[in-house]
């Protein structure tokens, strides 16, 4: 029989939505963001209540914003943030002065580098 380890309720990191913008070895500005809730099914509920209310399934990309889109793309952002529980952590890397591919040497290296001390820093605060 397979264990399931969860977090107590009080711990500060139930949940993290990790997402980024950019290409890292192309775009001169790479971001991270990270949300973190502390009760992941409650979320899910909204953007899944938002989803079929729309029928809009797809991912959400800012790159493909459009007019059109705008106002999906805008409920969709006050569903999630609409919850007040959450926590922001964002972390912006230049390509210009500092290249994080050429400094870690590969792509997959740099994401990890730039991740891991974002996360760190969300989930252990101070």
């Amino acid at each position: 029989m397979a264990k399931h380890l969860f977090l107590p309720r009080t711990h500060p990191t139930s949940l993290a939505f990790l997402d980024e913008t950019g290409s890292i070895s192309h775009d001169r500005f790479f971001a991270v963001g990270l949300l973190l809730h502390p009760e992941p099914s409650r979320v899910l509920r909204s953007i899944q209540k938002y989803r079929d209310r729309t029928h809009y399934y797809d991912e959400f990309h800012l790159t493909e914003l459009t007019q059109g889109a705008l106002n999906t793309y805008k409920g969709f952002v006050d569903t999630v943030l609409a919850d007040r529980d959450f926590r922001f952590f964002c972390c912006v890397a230049a390509r210009d002065p500092a290249d994080p591919v050429a400094r870690f040497a590969d792509p997959w290296t740099a994401y990890l580098k730039l991740f891991e001390p974002l996360l760190i820093g969300a989930i252990r605060p101070g």
